[in-house]
This record gives structure tokens, sequence and C-alpha cells, in this order.
């Protein structure tokens, strides 16, 4: 409801806006990212025996409900789903040593269109405004890709 009032408003002005999204996945600027990495620590440091990235990251800080609860809603887990978060978790854990790198691409590989980008759009044409990303630039991502992991304030790395 939010993107769809703003766009309103905007169009009353413009026809073209520059959007933020991209920033967070991009700039590791979501506060999971800062509690995942502070949950690699806790683990590496053996308070969180146990503990997995994949998990870690696909767990209730992003997820609306876990296999859990959607068994115990619906009886079962429908095995596609399964599958999907299974894959996704897989994903994290196999990035070696930079959680950090692995929560951000995931993010801009999933959650970013299939949540965050296609809400805007949606929001914004339904008012005829057109809202570009600079975020989503291949050239920004690709000098994001390159910032040596000292440049990260929350650091990332599991080594």
């Amino acid at each position: 409801m939010p993107t769809y009032l703003l766009s309103g408003l905007a169009r009353d002005h413009v026809t073209v806006a520059i959007g933020g999204d991209g920033g967070d996945e991009l700039f590791g600027g979501y506060n999971r990212y800062f509690a995942g990495l502070e949950d690699l620590a806790r683990h590496l440091q053996g308070r969180l025996p146990g503990w997995t990235p994949g998990a870690g990251v696909y767990g209730p800080r992003l997820l609306l409900a876990e296999q859990p609860e959607i068994e115990a809603l619906f009886g079962f887990v429908p095995t596609a789903l399964g599958d999907h978060f299974e894959r996704l978790r897989a994903e994290v854990d196999d990035t070696p040593g930079n959680l950090l790198a692995a929560m951000r691409r995931t993010d801009i590989e999933n959650y970013l269109p299939g949540a965050v980008l296609a809400k805007v759009d949606r929001m914004s044409m339904r008012h005829a405004l057109e809202v570009r990303t600079p975020y989503l630039n291949v050239e920004v991502a690709r000098f994001v890709e390159q910032l040596p992991l000292k440049c990260w304030s929350a650091g990332g790395t599991a080594s």
C-alpha cells in the first residue's frame, strides 16, 4: 500500500522516478545480514552448535513461516516447497568463506526479483510512473562485487 500511494503522489509531479531498490542487497544494509554475521561469530565460538549459514539465512528472520509451521497449518509441506528451501539453504551453505556475500547474492537472485522489484513495478505502473533502479546497473553491481572485504563494516568472513 505505501508503494502504491507514494507512486500516485510522485506521478502527480513526474513521469519517471529514481528508486533505491537494490541498495540494501548490494551494500549489505539489512539488519538480518548483521544478525546473520553475529550468529556466525557465535557459532565459530562454539556458542551456536548445529547452526548452519543456510538455515540461518532461510529461517525466521526472512521467512514468514518455516517448514514446521507450514506443516502444522496444512498437515504437510509440498515436496516442491521443501526441495526449494533445501536448494536455497544449500546454495548459502556451499558459499565458502564469505557469509555476507552469500546473503547478498541470495537476496539479489531470489528476494529482489520475486518480491521487491515486482511490487514496485506493479504499484508504480498502476499510476503510469516509470521507476528506474540505478543500484541495479551492471557496472555498479560489478564495482560492488570487487570491493575488498575490509570495506564492509560488518566483515563477513567465516575464516
